[in-house]
């Protein structure tokens, strides 16, 4: 499997929450059933046609509704429920796809047209745009040759002046190039193998760096898993596709899971495409196992939680997406020792706006795709600035820095900070003589906190870096990495930041933040007005509940109140309740989460109640040995809570494996039965040990279920904000199976979650 290839998308993107699931849906008008690919919560189906066996079937209409509203509607063939043949989908947007329909996905030729005149003809794979095709813009623009993702991979595009811009492979070439092909007849379905050279080209045996093991169910349908290797026989990757191109890998459409490896057998990265685009959560390693990135997304862009990690494992930048774009424009940055600050970093062409001006001999705009801004007063004796406002803490340290250069030896330039008006600001201003000056104004009286000062190191006509540190009640003044000054810090009178310009030239500003030092319990308390963006929670794998919109299972480690459960129950959480009983009584306390583990799926929460009183001493021993095939085992928890009802449920069974899914070493594989609101429960030994915590199992299969090994649960407990002792209890170890369970009940909790 090659490394993915980015392509930016210059064509209109339409975000859809959706989860690559297969459901069938009993429509709310007939009795008969379609199937829907992309199922989400709140789904339904009316339908206008033919039924046989219960299924939609022949020609009619399919209407799609999520939580009551109009999705979209399809004129066109089912087969015993499922979309087969010529069709046509509409959206309330006015958006119209008339396409060939294969396995109820819009797969083969067909035109996609919008509201405002854009027009797609062409290949279709699962509802995108993958193989040849023309995309015609209203404004007349003309993209034709073969797509990749909604986009012109090997092509051009043509402008209606003319002006021609032609792409091989993603880049923009000098010419026309042809598309790849080889003569390659694989046998249908047979596994069979293909060998790749390093730059992943079908080659020769004698010449492979890699090879493929796959199985066609026809010309260049993969069916089932594809496997790729190292030459010599390490696993590389394993991957799902709908579509895998004989000459060039970056044309593969992938649907569904993948993970990549290293030489060494360490995993690389793991995530899931839905549709050929990024979807869910992914996640990148080093070479050593330790993670590097954690990153949600949706649509194949970013959107939720972003985790940048040092090779130590220690934490390096967090952020918030939306959409693709960063939370409140800032995001986390720590260095090893934990020491931090918030970045507020400007992106000029998120905030037009701000930045563009058109005036009589003053104006100003974006340049190199919005990643700079340019700056040009034609009039000699007249200053000009342009600014944003960035609503940091001026109370704690912080820095300011700003990227400027101008190749005029007459004017002034610099950084504009602490701007409210033209009467309250100041101005860190260089010049390409080779001076610098910091000067402001207050309540209309101008300041001169340095005057100018001959400086050696400012480079005329390139860039030049400007910071200004307040620290210990200084501003320090530093050019291009060297301290030039330092004065006594002063109140800010407004926050308004960004490029100045005395005197006629142009000057280009091509970065801008400030860094907010800030001590934070946890990055996210970077964002104490914003929730997690995902539209709704992540529930998969908790139970739905009434009032409270999902619920898992955890179990008390500490008798201070701190509860162990999984990562994917307490995930997006704004509020946390706990439910159990203690000699009888039933106890009810709001809890918040403390650390969490996104990678091996685990969290600590801890009750936050003042009527909460600690525990009798909790009466298990947390064992972090491993423990072998064959083990009896049992669990403890609250499954499908709305059907099966509040009182604590048991189930027993036996390790039947030391790994889980694709040999993943954190995990066992149980025979205990798990399901829904399980998750993070606790798995004991007949001993009453604790041994791991339920966490998945395979829908429809039976008996194969996942926990996680407690050892890791022990590893994250090494870093919480204070130090627990694990229990170590065997008061229990004699006692009847029943006994134990009415014991180990009262320290087994109910979570709910909103």
């Amino acid at each position: 499997m090659k490394k993915i290839l980015l392509i930016f998308c210059l064509l209109p993107l339409v975000v859809v929450a959706r989860t690559m699931e297969e459901q069938w849906i009993l429509c709310t008008n007939v009795n008969c059933q379609i199937l829907d690919s992309y199922y989400e919560d709140g789904v339904s189906y009316t339908w206008d046609g033919g039924v046989s066996n219960n299924k939609a079937h022949g020609q009619g209409t399919a209407v799609r509704y999520v939580n009551g509203e109009l999705h979209s509607t399809f004129v066109g063939l089912y087969e015993n429920g499922v979309r087969m043949g010529k069709g046509t989908m509409t959206w309330p947007s006015g958006e119209v796809l008339e396409c060939e329909f294969k396995d109820n996905l819009a797969t083969g030729m067909g035109v996609q047209t919008w509201p405002n005149g854009d027009k797609y003809e062409g290949a279709f794979i699962n509802g995108r745009y993958h193989g040849m095709g023309k995309y015609v813009k209203v404004n007349g623009d003309v993209y034709e040759g073969y797509f990749v993702r909604n986009v012109v991979y090997t092509g051009k595009r043509t402008t209606v002046n003319g002006t021609t811009t032609y792409y091989y492979k993603g880049q923009i070439c000098s010419g026309e190039m042809p598309e790849e092909k080889v003569e390659y007849n694989p046998i249908i379905g047979e596994v069979v193998t293909e060998f790749f050279d390093a730059d992943w080209k079908r080659c020769a045996i004698n010449e492979a760096s890699y090879y493929r093991r796959i199985k066609y169910k026809a010309p260049n349908v993969p069916d089932g898993e594809v496997r790729d290797y190292y030459i010599t026989g390490t696993l590389q990757a394993v991957f799902n596709a709908a579509y895998v191109d004989y000459a060039d890998d970056n044309k593969i459409f992938y649907e569904g899971s993948f993970v990549q490896y290293y030489k060494n057998g360490n995993k690389k990265e793991e995530g899931t495409y839905y549709a050929n685009k990024l979807d869910g959560k992914y996640v990148s390693y080093y070479k050593n196992g330790t993670v590097g990135t954690i990153v949600d997304y949706k649509d194949g862009i970013r959107h939720g939680e972003y985790y940048d990690y040092y090779m130590t494992g220690k934490l390096h930048h967090y952020a918030l997406y939306e959409y693709g774009n960063l939370l409140e424009d800032k995001y986390v940055e720590l260095d090893e020792n934990g020491v931090g600050y918030i970045v507020y970093k400007e992106y000029f062409g998120s905030h037009p706006e701000y930045w563009v001006l058109a005036g009589d001999g003053q104006h100003s705009d974006l340049i190199e795709w919005g990643s700079k801004v340019s700056l040009t007063n034609e009039l000699s004796n007249s200053e000009v600035l342009r600014s944003v406002y960035i609503p940091f803490d001026q109370s704690q340290d912080y820095m300011i820095e700003a990227k400027v250069s101008c190749d005029d030896d007459v004017a002034s330039y610099g950084l504009v900070f602490g701007l409210q008006d033209w009467d309250n600001l100041y101005c860190f201003l260089i010049h390409n003589t080779g001076h610098y000056s910091v000067q402001g104004a207050c309540d209309g009286v101008d300041r001169k906190l340095k005057e100018w000062t001959k400086y050696d190191k400012i480079y005329a006509g390139k860039e030049n870096t400007l910071k200004v540190f307040k620290r210990d009640n200084q501003f320090i003044f530093i050019i291009n990495s060297e301290p030039v000054a330092q004065v006594p810090a002063e109140n800010l009178r407004g926050n308004g930041f960004g490029m100045f310009l005395s005197g006629s030239a142009t000057m280009v500003l091509s970065s801008l933040s400030v860094n907010e030092y800030a001590e934070l319990t946890h990055p996210q308390d970077a964002y104490p007005t914003s929730s997690i963006p995902s539209g709704k929670p992540d529930a998969e794998g908790v139970a739905q509940t009434d009032d409270w919109l999902w619920s898992g299972t955890g179990f008390f480690i500490s008798e201070k109140g701190y509860i162990a459960t999984n990562h994917h129950v307490v995930y997006n959480a704004t509020q946390l309740q706990v439910t159990y009983k203690q000699n009888g009584q039933t106890k009810t306390y709001k809890a918040e989460v403390v650390v969490s583990d996104p990678t091996n799926d685990l969290a600590i929460i801890k009750i936050v109640d003042n009527s909460f009183e600690e525990l009798p001493e909790v009466p298990y021993v947390f064992t972090a040995n491993t423990e072998d095939v064959g083990t009896t085992v049992f669990a403890l928890g609250y499954p499908k809570t709305q059907k099966l009802g509040g009182e604590i449920k048991y189930t027993n069974g036996t390790i039947s494996a030391k790994t889980g899914a694709r040999g993943d070493v954190r995990l066992y594989q149980i025979t205990v039965p798990i399901t829904y609101g399980n998750s993070g429960g606790p798995l004991f030994d007949e001993n009453g040990n604790l041994v791991g915590i339920t966490s998945s199992g395979w829908e429809n299969e039976d008996n194969i279920n996942y926990a996680i090994k407690s050892t890791y649960l022990k590893n994250l407990v090494e870093v919480l904000p204070e130090t627990i002792n694990l229990p170590n209890s065997t008061s229990i170890k004699e006692m009847s199976l029943v006994d134990k369970i009415k014991v180990l009940s009262e320290y087994v909790p109910y979570i709910e979650a909103k």
